[in-house]
């Protein structure tokens, strides 16, 4: 999964992987938009760091 070569087939596994972490630390709302902003970095690029920490805080 790690190699170069087989990034495409390990994409769907480390994003499924990541939302199963997610839902055990989030509630659905909060895990909803955490994923929002991972899918448009541009837009987590243009968070100011302490909105993005408030997204991450529990």
């Amino acid at each position: 999964m790690g190699h170069p070569r087989r990034l495409a087939e390990a994409g769907p596994v480390l994003r499924s992987k990541f939302k199963r972490a997610l839902s055990r630390r989030y509630a659905p709302k909060q895990k909803n938009n955490i994923l929002r902003y991972c899918d448009a970095p541009r837009a987590l690029d243009e968070m100011p760091v302490n909105a993005s920490m408030d997204l991450l805080a529990v």
